[in-house]
């Protein structure tokens, strides 16, 4: 049942989004909903996606990608600890995000 819900909703956001295209959606919040498709990103290259968050986004469930995410946060956690005991936090922020 729950499966069906979850389905349900996911489909209702693109569904919305389809409908009413010319709505002024809050596309950073959009690029990081898990309901979200990498299709329907794909097909609407016109509008506003936060290219970062899509990347930050855990919408795709296979595991092998998930699997590769996982690693390069635990890279960037171990970057910034190791960074950040040796300089200023922020420039040890700055330096990691571009890892």
């Amino acid at each position: 049942m729950l499966n069906f819900i979850g389905d349900l909703f996911d489909n209702q956001l693109i569904k919305l989004l389809e409908k009413y295209p010319d709505k002024s959606w809050k596309w950073y919040g959009i690029s990081l909903n898990p309901n979200i498709t990498m299709k329907f990103i794909t097909d609407n290259p016109d509008k506003s996606w936060d290219w970062y968050e899509i990347s930050m986004n855990r919408f795709n469930k296979n595991p092998i990608i998930h699997k590769g995410i996982d690693e390069r946060i635990k890279f960037r956690e171990e970057c910034y600890t190791l960074l950040s005991n040796r300089i200023i936090k922020y420039i040890a922020y700055m330096i990691v995000m571009y890892l």
